[in-house]
């Protein structure tokens, strides 16, 4: 089978600094739960309005387009530790922003 699995679920682990990596994966796995609600929901209406093969199309184009995001934007964070993934995600990427809201956010508060 050709998709994500639980590719998602490891990689959300990884990417966020360790600061908030807890409020990070929280959001992420309800975005994520919310768009597979959405997409359970819309399917059978899809299939339905434009066919088959349309809703499939679709499907495929939306799975190359985040396999070329992902190739694009996400670097490389395989036999790398905590830190080294927490050091190259605040240099060049676009998930640099969490950076700023590391440093705000502590678990005290």
């Amino acid at each position: 089978q050709i998709g994500w699995g639980s590719i998602i679920y490891i990689f959300v682990g990884e990417i966020f600094p360790i600061r908030i990596k807890e409020l990070g994966s929280g959001i992420s796995m309800f975005v994520l739960n919310v768009y597979s609600i959405i997409l359970l929901l819309v399917f059978s209406y899809l299939v339905i309005a434009i066919g088959n093969g349309y809703t499939f199309l679709i499907l495929v184009l939306a799975n190359l387009m985040s396999c070329i995001f992902i190739i694009l934007f996400f670097p490389e964070t395989k036999r790398l530790k905590a830190d080294e993934i927490e050091e190259i995600f605040q240099e060049d990427s676009i998930l640099c922003g969490l950076n700023c809201i590391s440093q705000s956010y502590t678990l005290e508060d």
